[in-house]
């Protein structure tokens, strides 16, 4: 084995490593508070300021946010409203965050990039009976990034891999937007192999992913899950 060959194994170890020890802290935090945390992001309140800060930028709002009160804490160090303003950050920050539904299987959706609205999908093999929630789910993201003035709505996971799964995807969004009257451009791509971090993020779901049906998810050339990105453009 080359020196090329020895370095290129070991980022992607320590890649795949980081990527893990991300996803571990991150599923350990979901168990100690996942329930409330999934019941509050699905709440009608949730919903209102999801929707409220997405319509502004979300991202610009809590920059602002966060800038503004450092700047009055640092002129104003023994202030309490500093302390105030600190939490106020919290709002939107908190608020970039939406599932769609309750229950396990449905999309969360944030506004963490601003006018890039992303899509989370839940890791459930679709049935027959589940396609008119599916429907439902993307005509509501359709309505959500329509009024909060989205450029893009995104979809990118190994679960949107299999050509069937996407197709059934991209119709729905068709769909659905058509019955907002929004004007848009829905690509497909190609599915991509992930990166040694991702791969490592979502080895933590491989157990779940596995009792999805055969061919729904592809590994690349590298044994790493290949992704396929979907995405609405609004115009």
């Amino acid at each position: 084995m080359t020196r090329t060959n020895i370095l290129a194994c070991g980022i992607e170890t320590i890649g795949f490593s980081f990527g893990r020890l991300m996803s571990g802290v991150l599923s350990l935090g979901h168990k100690v508070v996942g329930r409330v945390l999934d019941w509050w992001i699905s709440t009608p309140v949730q919903r209102v300021a999801f929707m409220g800060f997405a319509r502004v930028n979300a991202l610009y709002v809590t920059l602002a946010c966060m800038a503004t009160s450092s700047v009055f804490a640092w002129l104003n160090p023994r202030s309490d409203l500093a302390t105030a303003l600190l939490l106020v950050t919290f709002l939107p920050l908190q608020s970039m965050y939406f599932r769609l539904h309750p229950r396990k299987a449905s999309m969360i959706v944030t506004s963490c990039y601003g006018r890039e609205l992303r899509v989370h999908l839940p890791d459930t093999s679709l049935q027959p009976r589940d396609v008119a929630a599916l429907r439902a789910q993307v005509d509501e993201l359709m309505h959500i990034a329509s009024v909060c003035h989205a450029r893009t709505l995104t979809f990118n996971s190994p679960l949107l891999a299999a050509r069937s799964t996407s197709a059934l995807l991209a119709r729905a969004l068709a769909r659905a937007a058509q019955s907002v009257n929004a004007k848009v451009c829905i690509e497909v791509e190609e599915p991509k192999e992930v990166d040694a971090v991702s791969n490592g993020n979502l080895s933590i779901y491989r157990s779940r992913y596995g009792l999805l049906r055969d061919g729904r998810l592809v590994a690349g050339s590298r044994g790493r899950l290949m992704s396929r990105k979907v995405q609405v453009k609004f115009r």
